[in-house]
């Protein structure tokens, strides 16, 4: 707590105490990504980031993580031991330097303890704690001033630390330092949390990405977590209560917007939605046979013209792309004529060869079993990648987890999703409503 004191000073990035699991967490996240993109970018420079700094036009800061009164931090966070062990191993290689304050002369285990080649010890309570600390110190002791300790290099060196100024005003000399500096200066970054909301103003340089749409915010990289809906012509949203997956509807329609996409929405289940997105968007949520007539006309016709120049897209011209959003996917097809039932499958088919239409289809887990009997779910939904939204997608068999992670066995709240990628889940954070952004 007494380190907050720094919290304004341009190289602090953050000031953690050991409540701050979250943040803790995240640190060590942070850390772990940092060396790895620095191994990637140093390959070239011998591997380390001396030879970078020296022979680079570009440069990078020095990490420094210092971490205060270990035993008490150890007793807390002894769930991370092996990670600061690991990160220590080699972390100077890439320019992230770890400060350790220990209080006893045993307040550090041995495995972490010969991952640091530089002690320095203040005065000990007697003199057989120098010799556990440094080993042998040729009798040099420091002498019994406050501040004063020893070192071993070479040879063992007596040093005296020096305050900034005195005692009793060190946090007011400190605040107006910080103070000093310039508004505009380049500040160390703070650890990224979870936010409570995920807002768009939490997302917002992503929004706009051509043929994406963010969902939220990746829990584990605290990015934006975005989904390629042009990568599988359907695109699954589902969960165990339809009602859930309700919220990513107006961000995901709003990003269509944004993207001058041209947006159908057919809404087959009891789901509200503002009459401000509805007059930008074709919005039925009554005249099934309708809507899908027009979208069977242009698929076939545009499929017709494929099939005549020989299975080739030339001449498909299509004034806007087009996404279709279907809430309630079982429900629509259920109040479809029979004629138009059995047209659905030769349309879907098509669509998917054609490349022309993107779905993006709303359903209950339990309505998307009632599904898979029909020819064309199993041609054209990929079941490695999807939406899941709030708990259960362990209870299922629909979409295909390939590596399920510790993020997925436990309960996951309403407000978050998996996005499922090649049968790999992320659990993310989902966006909340934002207001449309033309």
């Amino acid at each position: 707590e007494s380190l907050k004191m720094f919290n304004k000073a341009p190289i602090v990035g953050d000031i953690l105490t050991s409540s701050d699991e979250e943040k803790i967490e995240n640190l060590y996240k942070m850390l772990f990504s940092t060396i790895e993109e620095r191994k990637k970018l140093f390959a070239n420079y011998g591997g380390d980031y001396l030879t970078y700094s020296k022979k680079s036009d570009k440069k990078l800061p020095a990490i420094v993580v210092v971490i205060n009164n270990y035993e008490t931090y150890q007793e807390l966070q002894e769930a991370f031991d092996e990670d600061l062990v690991v990160l220590t191993r080699d972390c100077v290689k890439y320019g992230v330097f770890f400060i350790i304050t220990v209080t006893t002369p045993n307040g550090i285990r041995f495995k972490l303890k010969q991952n640091f080649n530089q002690e320095f010890v203040l005065n000990q309570n007697n003199e057989d704690d120098y010799v556990t600390i440094l080993g042998s110190v040729n009798k040099t002791y420091p002498s019994k001033l406050f501040g004063r300790g020893i070192i071993k290099t070479d040879n063992v060196y007596e040093f005296q630390t020096a305050l900034i100024t005195e005692k009793d005003n060190i946090n007011s000399y400190i605040n107006d330092l910080c103070d000093k500096v310039p508004s505009n200066a380049l500040k160390a970054p703070a650890i990224k949390v979870l936010p409570e909301v995920v807002t768009y103003d939490d997302v917002k340089e992503s929004v706009g990405i051509p043929n994406q749409f963010v969902v939220g915010i990746n829990k584990n990289t605290l990015a934006p977590e975005l989904v390629d809906y042009t990568k599988d012509c359907v695109n699954l949203v589902t969960t165990m209560d339809i009602t859930l997956a309700f919220k990513l509807i107006k961000p995901i329609i709003n990003q269509l917007l944004y993207q001058e996409k041209h947006v159908v929405f057919i809404n087959a289940e009891d789901y509200s939605i503002d009459e401000k997105y509805t007059s930008y968007v074709k919005y039925t949520d009554s005249s099934f046979d309708t809507i899908f007539g027009e979208l069977e006309k242009f698929v076939s016709d545009n499929y017709a013209l494929y099939v005549s120049n020989g299975n080739s897209k030339k001449g498909l011209v299509l004034p806007e792309p087009l996404v279709v959003l279907i809430n309630g996917m079982s429900s629509f097809k259920n109040k479809l004529s029979d004629e138009n039932k059995i047209k659905l499958d030769e349309f879907f088919q098509h669509a998917n060869e054609l490349g022309l239409v993107n779905f993006i289809l709303f359903d209950s887990i339990e309505n998307i079993r009632k599904l898979e009997i029909d020819s064309w779910y199993k041609t054209v939904v990929n079941t490695s990648n999807g939406i899941w939204v709030g708990n259960g997608i362990n209870d299922q068999f629909s979409l295909k987890i390939v590596q399920k992670t510790k993020d997925i066995k436990g309960d996951i709240d309403d407000d978050f999703c998996i996005v499922l990628k090649r049968g790999k889940p992320s659990l993310v954070k989902i966006l909340e409503e934002f207001d449309l952004k033309m």
